[in-house]
C-alpha cells in the first residue's frame, strides 16, 4: 500500500460506511408525490384496528375504509403526515402505528441497530488486528525441528 499504512484502511472504510449511513438517514425518503400516493403511504403505516396484522391500506374491513377516508379528508385539508398519524394514534392508540416515532425513547428503535452494527464492525476490526502475526517474529531452530517432526508423523509411510 503506497500512501496508507495497512492498519489505517479498515478505519477509513468504517468511517466511510458510517458517513454513508448518516447521509442516507438524514436525506430520507422524499415521500410520495401525489395525494393518492401520500394517502397510501400514511395508511400503510397504520394498523387496522379490527384486522390482525394488516395495515389500513391492505384491509377491506369497514373500520379500515373509514380510516382511509379520514386520512384522505385530512390530506385534502392540508395536514401533514405526522399530524394525521398523531390524530389516528390519539383515537386508536400508539400500538396501532406500524412504524414507531423517530424521537424520544421510541427513537432508540431506529438508532440501536445502527449503533450495534457500527460496534460489531469495530469489534471485528479489533479482533482481526489482534490475529495478525507480528512482522518481527523469528522462527527458531527448535520451531523448525518441531514442524519437521510433525510433518513426518502426519505423512503416511511409503
Amino acid at each position: 500500500m503506497s500512501g496508507l499504512s495497512r492498519s489505517r484502511w479498515p478505519w477509513l472504510v468504517l468511517v466511510a460506511l458510517v458517513a454513508g449511513a448518516v447521509a442516507v438517514a438524514s436525506l430520507g425518503d422524499p415521500g410520495p408525490r401525489t395525494t393518492a400516493e401520500r394517502a397510501r403511504a400514511v395508511s400503510e403505516a397504520i394498523k387496522c384496528p379490527t384486522c390482525q396484522g394488516q395495515s389500513v391500506a391492505d384491509s377491506s374491513a369497514p373500520a379500515a375504509r373509514a380510516i382511509r377516508t379520514e386520512i384522505a379528508r385530512r390530506i385534502e385539508a392540508g395536514q401533514t403526515d405526522e399530524e394525521i398519524r398523531d390524530y389516528i394514534a390519539g383515537i386508536y392508540g400508539e400500538e396501532n402505528l406500524l412504524t414507531p416515532p423517530r424521537d424520544g425513547v421510541a427513537g432508540l428503535v431506529w438508532f440501536l441497530p445502527v449503533a450495534g452494527l457500527v460496534g460489531a464492525v469495530g469489534g471485528l476490526v479489533m479482533v482481526f488486528r489482534r490475529w495478525r502475526v507480528p512482522d518481527d517474529v523469528a522462527v527458531s531452530d527448535e520451531d523448525r525441528v518441531l514442524v519437521e517432526q510433525a510433518q513426518r508423523q502426519a505423512s503416511p509411510p511409503s
